[in-house]
């Protein structure tokens, strides 16, 4: 959907508030949210802060756009997105939660997140605001009240940094040295130098999570899920593979048909055709190898996710 042609194009004005919070703080432990529709959000705020001096995007976070990838849960666009075009030439967008009036150490930040591709690195911080306000500032690079770094996605803003893939993130609210905490947390899209990095990023199925043994549940439900990518990886692969090798031998029969014809000196339109088969083998064999090279990699990626959600597990399920 997004193009990178023409990156200097007149964006329109700032951004305002996606809703203004006019209900009764959340409680951390029984907060989720699934952006079924944005519109209707009456409880998150967006605040755009991309370079003020300059034209940003009159929009940057908004409903999830199925033409660049469908939602981790329910409907196609049930999740909620942002693009470079949120500003140049550097985007500073936040997404604020609701404000939760009972925070602690034991509370964890869980949610799923992915990008359209990763060619154009893009960046998400999660912050943490704990004096009530949740107030992001006014300036690009500043944080406002949002001095807690949670955790980064891509945090050095690299190729290849942020999953391409739906994957889940479970955050523990650290730095908490007292309970029933008032304050929010922020999903921050920061994107330096948005003419060359940046493309689209999807947030889905957030929820705060209230103890360790809601944290256990949830890194459990990781696991599980990260051992299903694991076998659907391994199964893709192994089709993968087994396409290389019908190829070969395609490729291996037509190379022998065409040497026997050569050397019984058949004639050259039968020579030219059975070039062509040679020729079509070849590049059936090269689609085959490319395909099985990108299975590999998939099931790398998910091998390490799964070592990951089982080390999570082991350090939430004592």
């Amino acid at each position: 959907m997004f193009r990178r042609t023409s990156r200097l194009a007149v964006f329109g004005l700032v951004a305002g508030a996606l809703a203004v919070t006019t209900t009764t703080p959340a409680q951390a432990a029984s907060y989720t949210e699934g952006f079924d529709n944005v519109a209707a959000l009456t409880s998150w705020k967006v605040v755009n802060l991309s370079n003020p001096d300059q034209p940003v995007a009159a929009t940057s976070w908004q409903q999830g756009d199925p033409a660049n990838f469908p939602a981790q849960s329910g409907a196609e666009n049930s999740y909620i997105g942002v693009s470079y075009e949120a500003g140049f030439p550097d985007a500073s967008a936040w997404l604020i939660s609701p404000q939760q009036t009972s925070l602690s150490s034991t509370d964890a930040l869980n949610f799923w997140t992915r990008v359209e591709g990763s060619t154009y690195p893009d960046r998400i911080e999660v912050r943490m605001s704990t004096n009530g306000s949740c107030n992001p500032g006014t300036t690009t690079d500043g944080v406002g009240d949002f001095t807690t770094l949670l955790g980064a996605i891509n945090p050095d803003q690299v190729v290849n940094g942020y999953p391409t893939v739906w994957t889940q993130y479970n955050l523990p609210l650290t730095g908490l040295s007292t309970t029933n905490v008032s304050g929010c947390v922020a999903f921050r899209y920061y994107v330096k130098d948005t003419q060359r990095n940046g493309l689209y990023v999807g947030i889905d199925s957030v929820a705060f999570t209230d103890n360790a043994s809601t944290a256990c549940t949830t890194a459990q439900a990781s696991a599980t899920s990260a051992q299903a990518t694991v076998t659907s990886a391994t199964s893709t692969l192994t089709a993968a593979n087994q396409t290389v090798t019908t190829a070969k031998k395609v490729l291996k029969k037509a190379k022998k048909k065409l040497k026997k014809a050569r050397k019984a000196d058949a004639p050259e339109k039968k020579i030219k055709k059975l070039k062509k088969k040679v020729k079509k083998a070849k590049k059936a064999l090269k689609r085959a190898r490319a395909k099985a090279a990108t299975a590999t990699t998939a099931l790398t990626n998910a091998q390490a996710a799964l070592a990951a959600a089982q080390a999570s597990t082991t350090s939430s399920c004592p």
